[in-house]
């Protein structure tokens, strides 16, 4: 198993007292991802025989940081399957038994993942979706008018009979990869720091006519974006992150012209300033009620 941590090692730490006991985990790596705070020292107190933490060579994002570990857990233990998870999530041992027995039974599946609910318990309507064709993935956008003239991308598995379903993509806060797979498609796409790193993921399976899976009644609960957001305290900043990423992405996988970047280009200025009037009537609200926040400014 596979954990990145990023200055969160108080969330880590509560996700290693969960799961320090899972016979069916061997080994669990705890990547640090050059954190700026203590959490290197912090988590090393919490080494022992299955918990083995290291330090990344830079801070190079989710990707970057997860292929890390992963490579460290093929190198070092020859690893068929590895488990790759957000700090903020938790889960049962069952789960991961059922995750590991999808893969060990199906050898063409490189992915699955169990389906994601909030900390109330809720069930993610969000947890798998579909590679979007060319035009909507660069119209594609946070823009409130956008959202409801496009196409919904997400799977309704709501109303699915079966145990599983093949899907596209699956969220990267908890999955299970076969390693041989995952490297041979290259890994997660390290040039993207954060946010769409599942979608290329995505694209790159399908590529290989590789398949991924979603265990519809097997869960697990994501605290969502805990620790990005302590990192990113700014939805404006998260914004341009997405942003940077998904132009990335239009142009090395969906091969947009210059005049698609152009206009996406455009997109991205409307969807920034969204973001600013939606928060300045959010906190003029909020001074009439004595709640002021700025976490939603630059």
């Amino acid at each position: 198993m596979v954990v990145l941590n990023y200055n969160d090692a108080i969330t880590t730490i509560k996700l290693l007292s969960l799961i320090k006991y899972y016979s069916v985990i061997s080994h669990i790596i705890v990547v640090d991802n050059l954190s700026t705070d203590n959490s290197y020292e912090m988590l090393k107190k919490y080494e022992n025989d299955k918990i083995i933490v290291i330090s990344s060579k830079k801070n190079g994002g989710y990707g970057y940081g997860n292929n890390y570990g992963v490579k460290y857990a093929i190198e070092h233990f020859n690893a068929d399957y590895v488990l790759i998870c957000n700090p903020d999530v938790s889960f049962s041992e069952s789960t991961v038994n059922e995750c590991l027995s999808t893969l060990q039974s199906n050898p063409n599946v490189a992915v699955v993942a169990p389906r994601m609910m909030d900390i109330n318990n809720k069930k993610s309507p969000y947890c798998a979706w579909k590679v979007r064709e060319k035009w909507i993935e660069y119209l594609l956008s946070e823009l409130i008018l956008l959202r409801w003239l496009l196409p919904n991308i997400y799977y309704d598995i709501d109303n699915v009979q079966n145990d599983m379903l093949e899907v596209d993509c699956v969220p990267g806060a908890m999955l299970m990869v076969n390693s041989r797979h995952f490297s041979n498609v290259g890994m997660y796409d390290e040039n993207i720091f954060l946010y769409g790193e599942e979608t290329v993921l995505g694209i790159k399976l399908k590529k290989a006519r590789l398949k991924t899976f979603i265990l519809l009644n097997e869960y697990f609960i994501h605290i969502h974006s805990v620790s990005i957001s302590k990192t990113f305290n700014s939805e404006y900043k998260k914004r341009k992150i997405l942003w940077k990423s998904r132009l990335y992405v239009f142009k090395e996988y969906y091969y947009c012209s210059n005049m698609q970047i152009l206009f996406t280009r455009l997109i991205i200025c409307l969807s920034l300033i969204e973001v600013q009037l939606i928060a300045f009537i959010k906190n003029v609200k909020s001074i009439f009620a004595g709640k002021y926040n700025k976490k939603y400014f630059l």
